[in-house]
Order: C-alpha cells, then structure tokens, then sequence
C-alpha cells in the first residue's frame, strides 16, 4: 500500500467527517465516528482494502444491551456496508477506487463518501435512535439491500438472483434473523416472540453447522463439546425467554447496558 495515499486519505477523511459530522453527537475512535443516542449506539467506520485502492464504510445501529466490547468501538461493528444503498454495480460491488498516488482521486472518494453518509445513513440514524425505533428500521434495511442486491445481480448477470436454499431459511419476510443486533433490541422493547423466533435462528444454525462437521469427521472431542455447550446455551435462553423469566431479562439488559456504557465514556 502506497504510504502517501494511506496517510493523506484518512487524515482528509477524518478532517472531513469531523466538519460533517460532529454537530451531530459523532465523536472519533480511530477510523470510527460513533455517538451514543437514547440506548443504542450508532457508528460508522472507513475500511480501505490491502489493495491501497479501494475503501467502503461499514456502519451498525447497536443496542446498548448487546454488551459492546471497547474494540467494537475502536474497529467499529459494520454489520452493513454503505455502497448497498444502491443497486450493485459489479465494477464497483461494494466499494469505491480510488487512485493512492493523486490527491485529486483521494478528494473525489472523500466526497463521495461524505455523499454517501449525509444522504442514506445520517437519516437512517436520525429514525434509528432507539432500539424501539431501530428494530423497524433495521427489519427495512435488509429489505432495501436485499432488493438492491437483485437488481445488480440481474442487471449484471445472464441469470436470475436467487438466495441459496440454506440461507433462505434464516430469512422471514426478507428480515435477516440471524442478527444480535435485532435480538437484543426485540428483547429490550419487551418482544418476546420476537426474540425468540432469533435465538431459534441462531439455535438451527448452531445445529447445521454441527452436524455437518460431525458427520464430516471434522471435529475433535473438545470442538464436539463446545458446540454441544453453546446449542444447550441456546435452548436454555429460548426456556427462559418463553416463561417470560423477568428476572433474567432484567438483570441481562441491565448489566449489558451499565458494561457497554462503561466502555463507550468517551463517546457518551
């Protein structure tokens, strides 16, 4: 990677999210701008490919009852990518070039980017402050791209975009249920149901991914444990979920929220 390029974009990018961005409660964490909103945590983080050519923003709308971790903060949960506000373009799938050695590309991307943020994410986020508002926004997101990611595909391949079967099930009305995100927040807005139907998702999904490396031969008896432990893990949340366990509810999303808020001080 071109060590000029590596420098002056993300001192100008940085510079530019500072100017765009902090008015609205965003504040630095290395390539990460993040703020703290009612009880979710909302950032957005610039990734650049080892290529030194290439970069996208990846952002994530986290509740503060998922426990967030300082490197989350740091490295930024981009459990989305920027580029899929729009249809797939498979030139550009889902970054943007850039040329290293000129600062007048390097300019052009930064905008770009900045383009890209004020126009689909800060609005996003201004709807998303709360994980009673987030759960919705989120549910549309993956529609939107799910939609958007169709239309690229058909429009730049011979054939019809479709899910492969196995991933198609963990998808109900082209909502995503395999997202922690979404669970936690179900879980803090009170939706039982809701959370439920994603520790089932993430329970099945356990379960696949266990029988085929056992019946494949691939795991040694400490792989087979683990994997049995964290299933049985599962099951006990959804038993505890299911009877509605006050207690246990409580006490998760409050400990989660005083641990994430202990580690997000300097954003808050």
């Amino acid at each position: 990677m071109d060590i000029f390029g590596m420098e002056y974009f993300t001192k100008h990018y940085v510079e530019a999210c500072k100017k765009e961005f902090s008015q609205y409660g965003y504040k630095r964490k290395s390539n990460s701008f993040a703020r703290v909103i009612n009880d979710v945590m909302q950032n957005f983080t610039l990734k650049k490919y080892s290529t030194g050519r290439g970069c996208t923003i990846e952002f994530g709308i986290v509740p503060l009852c998922m426990r967030i971790e300082k490197a989350n903060i740091n490295g930024g949960i981009g459990i989305y990518n920027l580029r899929r506000f729009e249809p797939v373009q498979w030139d550009h799938w889902d970054y943007w070039d850039y040329d290293p050695n000129s600062e007048e590309s390097i300019d052009i991307c930064i905008s770009e980017l900045i383009t890209h943020i004020n126009k689909y994410l800060i609005p996003l986020f201004n709807r998303a402050d709360s994980c009673n508002n987030g759960y919705q926004e989120l549910c549309e997101l993956d529609r939107l791209f799910n939609k958007n990611w169709v239309i690229g595909r058909e429009k730049y391949s011979d054939g019809k975009a479709i899910m492969r079967e196995e991933d198609q099930k963990f998808y109900r009305d082209g909502v995503n249920m395999l997202d922690s995100c979404k669970y936690y927040m179900a879980l803090k807005n009170g939706n039982y149901n809701l959370a439920i139907s994603h520790l089932k998702a993430f329970e099945q999904k356990n379960m696949d991914s266990y029988t085929t490396m056992l019946e494949g031969g691939h795991l040694t008896e400490a792989d087979k444990n683990r994997r049995e432990k964290k299933i049985e893990e599962l099951r006990n949340k959804i038993i505890l979920i299911e009877e509605k366990n006050e207690k246990y509810i409580l006490s998760l999303i409050q400990e989660n929220e005083a641990y994430s808020k202990e580690n997000l001080k300097g954003i808050i």
